[in-house]
């Protein structure tokens, strides 16, 4: 009798380890489900930032093509006001309070007239400097 009782005991134990094993197996599995959820919501965050980063790529290049459009319209202002002649060197600064060429602070009218044009904010400025020799320099600021 007794040594029945301690095998029903025993059996008794065996049942409850297998029930807790299968217990840790069902939320091995449901752990497992989630890593992988976490892994897809990674593998999307990256797809997003690689997305994001293609789009500042672009907005970075149509922005420089921008400039470089302006830079050349005012050049042709410049050429257009007898202050400068295409294939010299030639260096301006545009701000919102000033245009300097070629080192030389011009008119407020002709400045303000450029400054309108490229709509140049209170804290924006076109730089520009093409020695003749190949070598140009571009910096643009905005407000």
């Amino acid at each position: 009798m007794e040594m029945e009782k301690v095998h029903i005991q025993s059996e008794e134990k065996r049942l409850q380890m297998d029930y807790k094993r299968k217990e840790m197996d069902v939320k091995r599995v449901d752990m497992e489900k989630q890593r992988r959820k976490i892994d897809q919501k990674r593998i999307e965050m990256d797809q997003q930032r690689v997305e994001m980063d293609q789009k500042t790529v672009e907005m970075d290049q149509n922005r420089n093509k921008n400039v470089n459009v302006n830079i050349n319209r005012i050049l042709d202002d410049l050429e257009d006001q007898n202050l400068i002649k295409k294939g010299e060197p030639v260096s301006f600064t545009l701000t919102n309070e000033e245009l300097l060429v070629n080192g030389v602070k011009q008119s407020t009218a002709v400045q303000a007239k450029i400054r309108d044009k490229y709509n140049i904010g209170k804290g924006g400025s076109y730089q520009y400097k093409n020695d003749g020799k190949g070598s140009v320099s571009t910096t643009y600021r905005t407000d």
